[in-house]
């Protein structure tokens, strides 16, 4: 009795022996099946979120400058010394069709802002400039959250679709896999320009044509120890100028003077030797 009780307690666990069971135990073995991902480390769970703040720096600079056409192209010169970009651009003009306004857009990296911001500034006559700085660390590390969820998302419709037997599974797996695959690749291409150290930064620049009397103020203000010998310069430059421009309009008649002058002089001198001497009367 003793042995029977062994033998029939050995083979009442198997769950072959009852043929309603046999779901159960694929159900068992599904659901250890998907309990093994959630314990193992899902895909972009070992990425490191920075530490370090995320800043967008944004600028705006207002200038004068006489000729507004010119200061455009100077600012697309300083686009292509800093690796830029030019954006929108809106401009204006006057009567005579020229351009007397200009709104600027450039994006230049990160870590080139504060040259490019400088060398603008020296385009034209400096009205304004401004920079302000955006942290977005909180919103680096909340798309890296996303990022993970999606890829999480992402395994487990992987999974279902390597149980699915039959088409119309496979359609619609398919489908939602899709779409959360383009899902994940927006976030992923937000995430790299949040944490791509040369990020592009925005200055927007507006130039309108100085008027008449700021150039002849910009003209006045010029004054100094520098000033003034710029003028002695420009000065001894007349000057010589003019000395040279002189002995240029002289040279010509002095040369006809010289050539007529030389047998004038013989001519007297030989005169003086053939008139007769005079002695003195006692």
């Amino acid at each position: 009795m003793l042995t029977t009780d062994r033998e029939d307690s050995g083979r009442a666990p198997e769950p072959r022996s009852v043929p309603s069971g046999a779901p159960e135990a694929e159900s068992g073995n599904d659901s250890h099946t998907s309990d093994a991902p959630e314990k193992s480390t899902p895909p972009g769970s070992n990425r490191v979120v920075p530490t370090e703040r995320a800043v967008i720096r944004i600028g705006n600079v207002a200038l004068e400058h006489e000729d507004v056409g010119e200061a455009r192209f100077d600012l697309r010169e300083v686009v292509d010394r800093h690796h830029g970009e030019v954006g929108d651009q809106e401009t204006s003009t006057d009567h005579d069709g020229v351009i007397d306004r200009l709104r600027f857009e450039i994006r230049v990296p990160s870590k080139e802002f504060d040259d490019a911001m400088a060398e603008i500034g020296e385009i034209g006559r400096l009205r304004s400039s401004e920079a302000s700085a955006e942290d977005v660390t909180s919103e680096v590390i909340d798309v890296d959250s996303r990022v993970k969820s999606q890829e999480r998302s992402i395994a487990r419709i992987q999974r279902l679709l390597a149980e699915a037997d039959n088409l119309n599974q496979v359609i619609s797996i398919e489908s939602q896999l899709a779409t959360r695959q383009a899902d994940l690749d927006s976030l992923k291409s937000q995430l790299a320009h949040l944490q791509d150290p040369s990020s592009m930064s925005t200055i927007i620049v507006h130039v309108s044509k100085a008027p008449e009397d700021a150039v002849d103020e910009q003209d006045d203000e010029k004054s100094g120890f520098m000033s003034g010998l710029s003028d002695s310069w420009s000065g001894m430059k007349t000057a010589a100028s003019g000395i040279a421009t002189a002995a240029g309009l002289v040279l010509p008649f002095a040369v006809v003077l010289l050539v007529l002058a030389v047998p004038v002089r013989l001519l007297l001198r030989n005169r003086r030797r053939t008139l007769p001497t005079t002695t003195p009367t006692p």
